[in-house]
């Protein structure tokens, strides 16, 4: 999955193709940019900040800023797991530790 990478920052911008691939709308997105005005998103409601702290619903997307953290990548997914309904986008790294607890 190819990532759009804007400024030196930790957020990396889903493309508008992969939404139009899918062909859903999300209820919630968990880890939407602050900056928001050039995403492409479908969805009813997002978090842009303190979103592991809130309450989860509906289908949600993430695609969350991980970072070079693996300890993040953890959090993140076991939230998402926990949750256990929407779709995450992240990276192909099978072989992380991280990736293999999950």
């Amino acid at each position: 999955m190819t990532h759009e990478r804007r400024g030196k920052s930790d957020e990396w911008y889903t493309p508008k193709y992969v939404f139009d691939a899918l062909g859903c709308t999300f209820d919630l997105d968990v880890a939407h940019p602050r900056n928001h005005t050039h995403t492409a998103m479908p969805t009813r409601r997002f978090f842009y900040e303190a979103a592991l702290e809130q309450d989860w619903s509906g289908f949600i997307w993430m695609n969350p800023p991980f970072g070079n953290s693996d300890r993040a990548k953890l959090v993140w997914m076991n939230r998402f797991f926990d949750h256990g309904n929407g779709i995450a986008l992240t990276p192909d790294r099978t072989s992380a530790p991280w990736f293999q607890r999950c």
